[in-house]
């Protein structure tokens, strides 16, 4: 009887502990509550928003996009801002008119816009 007794007891206060421990840690606040995750179609809608006026700023400032130049080596994270040909001419496919952050692996995504700053894919 004393042997269950003490089990018991061993079993009541680690369960107090572990209350205990868990109010601690969400009182100090090592515990944080998740915020929105952003959603992946919204990052991608803001990338072309942000990518389409980049275009139309390098246009409006001088820069020559007939080259189909990288306009933002990262726009929003992980996603460049190129602008290239409609349809693709070979130019486009040069590395030196190619976000080099994307060949590179460092970014997974792009928005590719006309010369005219409008969209042609976003991927």
């Amino acid at each position: 009887m004393v042997m269950g007794m003490n089990n018991v007891l061993t079993m009541c206060m680690s369960l107090c502990l572990a209350a205990l421990l868990g109010a601690v840690l969400i009182s100090s606040g090592c515990v944080q509550q998740a915020g929105p995750v952003p959603d992946a179609g919204t990052i991608k809608e803001r990338a072309i928003e942000l990518c389409i006026a980049a275009c139309e700023s390098a246009k409006e400032s001088g820069t020559t996009l007939d080259n189909g130049p990288c306009v933002s080596e990262e726009i929003v994270e992980d996603w460049v801002c190129d602008v290239a040909h409609d349809p693709r001419q070979p130019i486009d496919n040069e590395p030196q008119n190619q976000c080099s952050s994307y060949r590179a692996g460092q970014t997974h995504h792009f928005v590719e816009v006309d010369t005219d700053c409008n969209l042609i894919r976003a991927v």
